[in-house]
């Protein structure tokens, strides 16, 4: 009798080990270390919407949600 023994880990179908495929590159996005995941959101109306877009443009920085988070985080309550 000519019995194959299946199962063990040493193949995967492909050709290569499980050891092989692991060290496989993965492709897609590296995720990162310190994912910012948490959202807000605020209404403003029209005077206060002026009045942000004025202290955004005197600030000179290039994300609006980078200075809204200094803005927060930032100034003491």
């Amino acid at each position: 009798m000519n019995i194959k023994n299946v199962g063990n880990g040493t193949f995967s179908g492909n050709g290569k080990s499980k050891e092989e495929d692991k060290s496989k590159s993965k492709r897609g996005r590296k995720p990162k270390a310190d994912k910012q995941e948490y959202r807000y959101m605020i209404r403003l109306n029209k005077v206060e919407n002026e009045r942000f877009l004025l202290l955004f443009q005197r600030s000179g920085m290039k994300s609006m949600s980078r200075f809204m988070a200094d803005c927060v985080l930032n100034n003491p309550v």
